[in-house]
């Protein structure tokens, strides 16, 4: 994209969000200089930064929803993905897409439901297939809580183990003799995963975390050197002490930490918040959540140096967004503010100095956070959300 082209996008951006806040902010507020120095080039744009989310299976009265339509996303019918979607997510430059996100239960039984003639209408390779379409790498969150019985091995042997139809007695071979007949001899060769979601606000120690990380590590590394796994660290300004102290300690200098997995929510409001601060001040706060991030991945890396690494660490911010988590007044996620946010955000990891490798904005279709809405299989109209 060229300068020029960048610079028409600023203007048009600022002058938006002026018609946008003139109705919330006093007119002394909007003045702003906007100075374009073409001679300052800090890098060549990471475009892994535009990723996206989709939800993966739930166990809840909206299960069949994400397990036949992939959120909006997929057509059973004709075992693809909905054109409209597609279209809609090259446009957006979808460069990267996670899956299944959360918390991986074990009711999820990916070896009957997600894989095999049985499965799920949405399921491993219909996602998979999705990301080849887009060209975008696939992401995957493994369980951190219980990798025994999700058997990661099996896992990664489908996605990832060649094919050799003369070995029969094998493990491996059993997984990737299914995923031929799914209809895909080749491996998918899957580089991105991520240990956990989120583990240190659930009852896993992480103590346990570790000690299932590095079995985890061991596994991957016996594929080959291709694949990445992700640490979770505490989405917190904290690393002195800690979850993330405690990993980036135990892991870093000993069994190997490809990245570090962030989920930069900022700011977190209710709404009592909102009720109790109001509107405009709340919404001044998403505004300048920027600094907030970025000290926070400033914290990260002096944690990592202070414990030895001698390169910085590399991070995926693998969801982010602004956690306006209420509906009323108004559902401030889905305003022009929200979208300014993110943007800021995304302006920040496109830094190279904070060594963000791939990012994931949460969510991409219809759920909580989505930034499309709409249900072609009803024949319902996609709404593009400001965050699109």
């Amino acid at each position: 994209m060229s300068y020029k082209i960048i610079t028409i996008l600023l203007v048009l951006i600022f002058h938006i969000a002026s018609l946008f806040n003139n109705t919330v902010f006093a007119e002394s507020d909007l003045d702003a200089k906007i100075i374009i120095d073409i001679d300052n080039k800090t890098g060549s744009v990471n475009r892994k930064i535009l990723g996206n989310n989709i939800l993966g299976y739930r166990d809840n009265k909206r299960a069949e929803f994400y397990n036949t339509y992939g959120g909006g996303v997929w057509n059973p019918v004709t075992k693809t993905p909905d054109a409209k979607y597609l279209k809609l997510m090259k446009e957006a430059g979808i460069s990267s897409l996670r899956w299944p996100g959360g918390k991986w239960r074990k009711s999820m039984h990916w070896k009957s439901r997600m894989v095999g003639a049985d499965r799920q209408p949405f399921g491993l390779p219909e996602y998979l297939q999705l990301c080849q379409e887009l060209n975008a790498e696939p992401v995957i969150t493994l369980s951190a809580k219980y990798p025994e019985i999700v058997d990661i091995e099996s896992l990664f042997a489908y996605l990832n183990e060649p094919l050799n139809e003369s070995s029969t007695n094998n493990k491996r071979q059993k997984w990737a003799r299914l995923r031929a007949r799914d209809g895909r001899k080749e491996p998918w060769n899957v580089k991105w995963f991520e240990f956990g979601n989120e583990n240190f606000n659930t009852d896993l120690s992480v103590s346990d975390y570790i000690s299932n990380y590095k079995k985890t590590y061991q596994i991957i590394r016996s594929f080959g050197a291709d694949a990445k796994l992700g640490v979770v660290l505490e989405d917190s300004d904290n690393t002195d002490t800690g979850w993330t102290y405690t990993v980036l300690k135990e892991l870093g200098t000993n069994e190997g930490i490809d990245f570090g997995i962030i989920h930069p929510y900022l700011p977190m409001v209710v709404k009592g918040a909102i009720e109790k601060l109001g509107m405009e001040r709340l919404i001044k706060a998403s505004l300048y959540a920027d600094a907030n991030f970025e000290y926070r991945l400033q914290r990260y890396q002096e944690a990592a140096k202070k414990l030895g690494w001698k390169n910085p660490l590399k991070l995926a911010a693998t969801e982010y967004n602004a956690h306006f988590k209420q509906q009323e007044p108004v559902k401030v996620r889905n305003t022009l503010s929200t979208a300014l946010h993110n943007a800021d955000f995304i302006r920040i990891m496109l830094e190279p100095r904070n060594n963000i490798i791939f990012a994931n904005y949460w969510h991409l279709a219809n759920g909580y956070w989505g930034m499309l809405r709409g249900f072609p299989h009803k024949k319902k109209k996609i709404q593009l959300l400001p965050n699109y």
